[in-house]
């Protein structure tokens, strides 16, 4: 990574890599450098200082950053964020907790001030509301939130059509990956991304298909089962952030299956964690 401009506070001076380690993720605000790197690790770089990065908890990994104006927001793999910097940006680096079963799935920061989109689509703002920032707007019909940014003092959101997404099953774990089935449907001329973060970063795993009704599906406490008349292993391997995104065509024939994947994790106790199961209806 490069960097170039004003270096009056060490701007533009990049921290160096240990050996077999990139930087996989970058953000700035003024005079504040932050970046993830392949081993999971956050880094920042600025004067003054803006302490030490929180540590992670075990089997997790920061999968992206966003920088204020003296705070730093990082999403972990387990779809929770953390928060550090001045205590001038105090309100802007502490989330409200999640609710079962949701994620924060993007981040952006500013001047004290902070946002986030959870998995239901719902947007988090939190921090200095000085300039309106607070003051979320209802989306439009039919609309949901792709993208979020934030700079000194506003925040910009890019829309789109809001996704369909196939029934979440439940079944998961152990661990932190989670599934889901989302885009403009599986029927004719239609398509959707089987999706999944919070996988251990690199891990090798399988995407197993198969009809439902059968016994033992889908996996069940942990338990790799057998699948009856129809099954597809598919291999699967997650990326530097813990995520997969698969695409899946729709088609005219109906049919149902149920989707699930499963990562080699050593850390956990039997070596494999498990994603929820999603049920997905192909055809009109």
């Amino acid at each position: 990574m490069i960097g170039w401009g004003s270096n009056v506070s060490g701007e533009t001076t990049v921290p160096p890599l240990p050996p077999g380690v990139t930087y996989v993720g970058i953000a700035a605000e003024e005079s504040l450098g932050v970046a993830v790197r392949s081993d999971g690790a956050v880094v920042t770089w600025r004067s003054p200082a803006l302490g030490p990065t929180p540590p992670l908890p075990p089997g997790t990994s920061y999968v992206r950053v966003a920088a204020g104006v003296r705070h730093v927001l990082a999403l972990r793999s387990d779809g929770e964020v953390v928060g550090w910097g001045s205590p001038l940006a105090s309100g802007a680096t502490t989330l409200p907790a999640l609710p079962p079963g949701l994620r924060y799935v993007a981040i952006a920061a500013g001047d004290d001030h902070s946002v986030a989109l959870r998995s239901d689509g719902a947007l988090v703002s939190v921090g200095s509301p000085g300039y309106g920032q607070s003051l979320l707007s209802p989306l439009p019909l039919g609309k949901s939130i792709r993208e979020i940014a934030e700079g000194g003092t506003e925040i910009v959101l890019l829309l789109g059509p809001a996704p369909v997404c196939q029934p979440s099953l439940g079944f998961e774990g152990p661990g932190t990956a989670r599934a889901s089935l989302c885009g403009s449907g599986l029927g004719p001329d239609e398509g959707s991304v089987y999706a999944i973060e919070g996988a251990p970063r690199f891990a090798p795993g399988a995407l197993a298909i198969s009809l439902p009704g059968y016994p033992n599906v889908p996996f069940r406490g942990g338990t790799l089962a057998s699948f009856g008349g129809f099954r597809l292993l598919a291999p699967l391997v997650a990326d530097p952030n813990g995520v997969v995104n698969l695409p899946i065509a729709g088609g005219a024939e109906p049919l149902d299956v149920v989707l699930q994947s499963a990562f080699v994790t050593p850390t956990l106790p039997g070596g494999v964690a498990f994603t929820n199961a999603i049920l997905a209806h192909r055809g009109p």
